[in-house]
C-alpha cells in the first residue's frame, strides 16, 4: 500500500513539473508618456486603450485633465482607441469624440519606444 502512495505521489509530481511552465516576459516593459488631444485641445476623462500589433499585452491610461497619460507598455506597435473613465462627467467627454476612436483600426497606430512621447491627435 505504502508503494502504491509513493507512486501516485512520484507521478503527481512529475506530471506537474512536465506541465509547468515559467510565464515570462520576452521583453521588459517601457516607461511612456503622451497627449490626447481633438482640435489641438486637451482632451480629459477618457481612458485611452493600446491593442498591441505584434507584442505586449492589452493596457489602458486614464488620461489627466491636461490631456496627458502615463505608464507602461512593452515596446512595439500598437493600435489605440479611447473609451469612457469612471469619472463622473465622463459619459459627456467621450460624446464630445468622434465613435471612430471608439474601437482600434489598423489604419491608426503608434509605435512604442523607450523615450518617445506618444502624441494622439483625434482629429
Amino acid at each position: 500500500m505504502a508503494r502504491m502512495h509513493l507512486t501516485l505521489a512520484a507521478s503527481v509530481v512529475a506530471g506537474a513539473i512536465g506541465c509547468s511552465h515559467a510565464t515570462t516576459m520576452k521583453d521588459s516593459p517601457v516607461s511612456v508618456s503622451g497627449k490626447v488631444s481633438q482640435g489641438g485641445k486637451p482632451v480629459s476623462n477618457v481612458v485611452v486603450w493600446f491593442h498591441p500589433l505584434d507584442k505586449g499585452h492589452l493596457k489602458s491610461f486614464p488620461v489627466n485633465s491636461d490631456g496627458t497619460f502615463a505608464g507602461e507598455l512593452i515596446g512595439g506597435n500598437y493600435s489605440y482607441y479611447v473609451d469612457k473613465s469612471p469619472a463622473p462627467n465622463a459619459a459627456a467627454a467621450l460624446a464630445k469624440i468622434d465613435p471612430k476612436y471608439y474601437a482600434p483600426n489598423l489604419a491608426r497606430t503608434v509605435n512604442v519606444e523607450f523615450g518617445k512621447e506618444i502624441v494622439l491627435a483625434l482629429d
